[in-house]
């Protein structure tokens, strides 16, 4: 299972690209993705 990157690099450069609610995903590497929204 992929757990969030611990690595703020990571994280920042997903907030880049996606905006703030994105997540930096370790999946073998780190990818960006959307968490999911709670309503």
């Amino acid at each position: 299972m992929a757990g969030r990157c611990k690595n703020p690099e990571c994280s920042n450069l997903c907030k880049e690209r996606h905006g703030d609610e994105a997540i930096g995903v370790c999946l073998g590497g780190c990818f960006c993705r959307y968490p999911c929204l709670s309503s």
